[in-house]
């Protein structure tokens, strides 16, 4: 956004929303790093248990119903981006229309977040299942004829999402995104460094997460498909898996601080 140019409303959404996600992994940071120190389960990182954790904070009622309604803003703005074309798109390539795509997914990703977080804060929480999301999405995707191929296709677009965090990790072309010319010098290294270890980190999570749904395709079983949970449990079992979980909480804590700089310094609006 120009310095001469106003903030439109949708400056506010999509801030308001970075801003939302930056508590969201700071506290998944926390706990992953809580579970690395006593080498226990991580049976307790979902988005449900970030959020009790935080209505468990002082003032936690205070904190959590922000967070909910920001995350319901950062879905608005994913619907933004995919309806205006903010992020100048080319309709031509196959690439640039999967995007938009993939941001109306997003947009109910994180729909879906903010009404738990809501129905976490009046206390509405459905009863505790023994399967978790990935497993329940797996066995109704294998209800359907040709099942194992929607979950093995599943699986094939999570690990293709996995490599595009790794190629931002990799290249900083995220940094394309930012109002550059507000940033100081240590800002800018601190966002491209933040950025560059929490995409890493995300890529590395996402690769567990679509290798566990290409496994559930290979072997016909949806009680293999596995979510973010699963994922740390995998990395704790690892050997040495204590200091690569506490590794990882670090890479999620660093990516807390880069949602923090978008939620100052992202362009949120498309350019004439």
């Amino acid at each position: 956004m120009p310095n001469n140019q106003q903030p439109s409303w949708i400056d506010y959404v999509a801030r308001y929303g970075y801003a939302a996600k930056t508590v969201v992994y700071l506290s998944l940071g926390i706990l992953t790093m809580l579970a690395a120190m006593r080498y226990s389960s991580t049976e307790n990182l979902s988005h449900k248990d970030i959020f009790n954790e935080i209505l468990q904070q002082p003032f936690g009622h205070v904190l959590l119903a922000p967070v909910s309604l920001g995350l319901f803003s950062y879905a608005l703005w994913r619907l933004i981006q995919a309806i205006k074309n903010t992020e100048h798109l080319d309709n031509s390539k196959v690439k640039d229309v999967l995007m938009r795509v993939f941001f109306v997914f997003s947009a109910l990703t994180y729909s879906s977040a903010g009404w738990l977080a809501a129905r976490v804060l009046m206390g509405n929480e459905e009863q505790p299942s023994s399967k978790g999301n990935s497993e329940t999405l797996a066995q109704h995707l294998m209800g359907y004829t040709l099942g194992v191929w929607l979950v093995g296709i599943v699986g094939l677009m999570i690990l293709v999402f996995a490599f595009v965090q790794f190629k931002h990790a990799y290249t900083g072309d995220f940094m394309e995104k930012f109002e550059q010319q507000r940033m100081s010098s240590s800002v800018l290294s601190a966002c491209l460094w933040a950025g560059r270890t929490g995409y890493a980190a995300r890529g590395i999570l996402y690769v567990f997460i679509g290798a566990f749904f290409m496994q559930a395709a290979y072997q016909y079983d949806p009680d293999e498909a596995g979510g973010l949970k699963e994922a740390m449990g995998e990395i704790l079992n690892q050997p040495f898996g204590q200091w690569l979980l506490a590794i990882m909480a670090c890479g999620l804590m660093l990516f807390a601080l880069f949602c923090a700089f978008e939620s100052f310094y992202r362009q949120t609006e498309a350019k004439s």
